[in-house]
């Protein structure tokens, strides 16, 4: 019981589009020898209820209803966060607003402005988060499978890592429409570029070298003028670096949580 107790706590956050059983396999494989771990889903997806704002809701209000909702099933003890694409921006605002409940977050494959804005070019274009909002509105199915390539897209055996995804999501439970709207709401809306910079606190952001949605390139640079952590770039892998770099990323993941430090 006392190795039990010893082993830090580490919540996991999916990303768009996704569930916990995404990366359940992975962590429970790599990381829960060493830590307590905890799962949650965003809201409407998997068997996460969704929330019941109605659809001509501000991304303020969706961003405040899903961030109340995600604090009420964190662990009662301080843990660390990792956070995947979407689920790494809910973890930095986590991060960010309960210090005392949050000792660390790792960003894998997220960035703190996912769409480009004015001085950040690093973001994906507006356009395709609007053509996004369309495809998911004519057919919600469609799109994810087409999200599945893209996140595998430029990174080693993309072909082969993007056949396991749609094979792994063949006969599950989809995401909600609110639920799948709703994150790209926040996906549009969220810059917390100012707030996680001078940041002092633990906190990695680990990216993907030919990441097709999140520039690692122009994160990192980004991260080191800021001040707003450390980085670490996965050599070949694209959006998800568990799925195609499992041993790495854990790897690093561990030894950034247990010595506070990035892995070389």
């Amino acid at each position: 019981m006392a190795v039990e107790r010893d082993r830090p706590s580490l919540v996991l956050i999916h990303g768009w589009g996704a569930d916990n059983q995404v990366w359940q396999a992975w962590a429970e494989k790599y990381l829960a020898e060493l830590f307590k771990l905890h799962f949650i889903e965003l809201p409407g997806f998997g068997e996460q209820a969704e929330i019941a704002l109605s659809l001509s809701a501000t991304a303020g209000q969706v961003n405040q209803a899903w961030l109340a909702d995600l604090v009420a099933r964190l662990p009662d003890q301080p843990t660390w966060l990792l956070g995947w694409s979407l689920g790494g921006l809910m973890a930095q605002q986590i991060f960010l607003q309960n210090p005392e409940r949050i000792l660390g977050v790792v960003n894998l494959a997220s960035t703190p402005c996912f769409q480009q804005a004015q001085g950040w070019r690093y973001g994906v274009a507006p356009t395709l988060m609007i053509d996004f909002i369309h495809a998911l509105q004519e057919d919600g199915k469609a799109l994810l499978h087409k999200f599945y390539a893209l996140q595998c897209q430029g990174g080693d055996q993309a072909r082969v890592f993007t056949k396991q995804l749609r094979e792994q999501y063949l006969g599950r439970k989809l995401a909600t429409f609110k639920g799948l709207y709703q994150g790209l709401q926040l996906l549009q809306s969220l810059d917390l570029r100012e707030k996680m910079s001078h940041n002092k606190r633990p906190c990695l952001w680990l990216l993907g070298e030919n990441d097709p949605l999140v520039s690692a390139l122009g994160l990192q640079v980004w991260v080191e003028q800021a001040e707003a952590g450390q980085v670490k770039v996965l050599e070949g892998a694209a959006h998800i670096p568990f799925l195609s770099h499992p041993e790495l990323t854990s790897k690093y993941i561990t030894n950034f949580i247990n010595t506070g430090k990035s892995f070389d």
